[in-house]
């Protein structure tokens, strides 16, 4: 009787101890799921700008994403900027004046950087009319053209005899050069 009392105490303490387990993972979680703390609109201002002027140094890198030195100095120079009450075309310019046109991820709407934005739709709608054209002259030529060639190209049964012998002496002789034996002929 003692043996299975002091077994149903071993099992009652697993329980709960996974019990207290799962809660406090529970609980875990409900701490790292809160909501975050408000962000303000200039902190907001600030990662949008930092995506989207690209890093000096780092190809094809925001100062956002890029842990190089200039990007880190960049990113100080953007958060001055908005505290100073500069516009986000003002503080864009002002990288472009020291920086050049490539500083931006996104090229200009404007001027050169126009054509950026233009030829690839342009480019693709130029391809789909091809490819549309070429499919109805396909199907046009497609049908009468290919009957009559195929009516011209059939064999006779001499000719069709003749191929089928050439086709088992090659055989034969492939199968003579792969084996390493002579050909007799």
């Amino acid at each position: 009787m003692q043996i299975e009392f002091t077994s149903h105490i071993r099992m009652f303490n697993a329980w709960l101890w996974l019990t207290a387990y799962v809660l406090s993972v529970l609980a875990l979680f409900g701490v790292a799921c809160t909501v975050p703390t408000k962000v303000t609109v200039e902190e907001a201002r600030e990662h949008a700008l930092n995506r989207s002027i690209m890093c000096p140094v780092c190809p094809g890198e925001s100062i956002d994403q890029s842990q190089n030195d200039l990007s880190v100095s960049m990113r100080q120079i953007v958060k001055e900027q908005i505290e100073n009450g500069k516009s986000d075309q003002e503080i864009k310019e002002y990288f472009v004046k020291r920086y050049g046109v490539v500083v931006l991820l996104e090229p200009p709407t404007y001027g050169k950087g126009l054509i950026v934005w233009l030829v690839p739709p342009i480019g693709l709608l130029a391809a789909v009319l091809v490819l549309i054209l070429a499919l109805i002259l396909m199907r046009r030529r497609g049908g009468d053209h290919m009957r009559a060639d195929h009516d011209q190209k059939a064999l006779s049964q001499e000719d069709r005899q003749r191929y089928m012998n050439l086709i088992k002496r090659y055989r034969h002789l492939r199968y003579l050069d792969l084996s390493g034996e002579k050909d007799s002929e």
